[in-house]
């Protein structure tokens, strides 16, 4: 399969994201994972950095880089994260509301 780009309507929130599948692989930038989860792109870089700190995921095997050109006429680098980040990001922030509700 080659390089492509899909849109995904998400009924039960009425977000359509624009999400990258390269080898059957989903792959979603910070900006994407903020807005299915409902959290800030602070947020989900918080997270993720700390999967890839504790080693639950190897970031060189779950993160794909590409570069885009801004309206600025520049270019800059954004991190796509495959399904496997995604999974271990929403279990990570689930896990860490459940301790906080039985605190």
């Amino acid at each position: 399969m080659t390089d492509s780009n899909v849109f995904y309507k998400i009924e039960a929130s009425q977000i359509t994201r624009d999400i990258s599948f390269v080898n059957e692989i989903v792959l979603l930038v910070q900006k994407m994972m903020a807005k299915l989860f409902g959290m800030s792109k602070q947020n989900i870089g918080q997270y993720l950095n700390n999967i890839y700190l504790e080693q639950e995921l190897i970031e060189g095997s779950v993160v794909r880089d590409f570069f885009t050109t801004a309206t600025d006429c520049k270019q800059y680098r954004i991190s796509q994260h495959n399904l496997d980040a995604n999974i271990a990001f929403y279990y990570s922030s689930a896990w860490e509301s459940m301790a906080e509700v039985r605190a």
